[in-house]
């Protein structure tokens, strides 16, 4: 995946969440956690061949899934702040069949879905500090 808005260092799996929110219909994303296994299953792969020649980039797969979270809270972030006013459920019909649309432009139950997922990782996150 190749993202020409943006060059800068980060967290690949930034590009992995974009993608799957994007891209992917609500029923979809129901196999999220399936597909990030996956996912992290070639990471590995991938990684152990540059192990052998003297760099070692491990990454546990709940690792790989707290930055997943970052990145989803980061995704939400910037919809609300670009979006939110902008994309109402008629704009999202009229862009419904649309591919050239992320989800977030064609379907406000998309959108929703990433801000209730925003909120339950927020507060997952607030639980634990308060532990």
């Amino acid at each position: 995946v190749v993202d020409w808005q943006w060059c800068g260092g980060g967290l690949g799996v930034m590009d992995v969440q974009y993608l799957l929110h994007t891209s992917c219909s609500l029923e979809v994303l129901e196999q999220e956690e399936q597909m990030l296994k996956h996912y992290h299953r070639h990471l590995i792969s991938a990684m152990s061949a540059t192990a052998r020649c003297g760099v070692d980039m491990d990454i546990t797969f709940e690792t790989l899934q707290e930055q997943y979270e970052f990145a989803t809270l980061d995704y939400v972030r910037f919809l609300i702040g670009s979006m939110w006013g902008v994309t109402t459920p008629a704009s999202c019909e009229e862009n419904s069949g649309s591919l050239n649309q992320g989800m977030h432009k064609r379907s406000a139950a998309h959108f929703m879905s990433l801000v209730i997922k925003a909120e339950a990782i927020l507060s997952r996150l607030e639980t634990m500090k308060k532990v």
